[in-house]
């Protein structure tokens, strides 16, 4: 019987990968990936450093992500593992999986000695937020703004 489970993502699930990060894209209302973004995936998979991506897998199918990197908070002097993104194919919510990847967050929050883990939503996504408020999250009303610099 297969069970579901949290692993790093590697190279061969990079396709899968593209093809959620399109779909959480569109349920948030946002463009696709860009194609010189996809091109770039997977240098940036292949990294060490300071960023992590897990996936979600029933037996050998992908079936979501989480992304985390780390950030610095210069009110708190200290660095902390902020949650990029977090995306489960429609079909399989509910099942336990979302909570398995925060649970690999705080994991990897622990092991890099960090005490905070952040991330955001869009306000409307109502769906989201109730999970993350099962998760035993808070919110912090903030707008994001983002600026193209080149």
């Amino acid at each position: 019987m297969n069970e579901l489970q949290v692993r790093a993502a590697n190279v061969q699930d990079i396709p899968v990968l593209l093809e959620l990060m399109n779909k959480h894209a569109h349920y948030e209302g946002s463009d696709p990936i860009s194609d010189d973004a996809c091109a770039r995936f997977p240098a940036l998979l292949a990294e060490d450093g300071d960023n992590w991506v897990y996936v979600l897998v029933l037996g050998p199918r992908v079936l979501g992500y989480a992304a985390f990197n780390l950030a610095t908070s210069t009110w708190r002097s200290k660095r902390y593992l902020h949650m990029d993104c977090l995306y489960i194919d429609e079909s399989y919510r509910g099942e336990g999986g979302g909570m398995m990847l925060v649970k690999q967050g705080e994991e990897l929050a622990r092991l890099l000695g960090l005490t905070t883990m952040e991330w955001q939503t869009p306000v409307n996504n109502h769906g989201a937020i109730r999970f993350y408020e099962r998760c035993g999250a808070t919110a912090k009303q903030k707008l994001r703004f983002s600026m193209e610099t080149n």
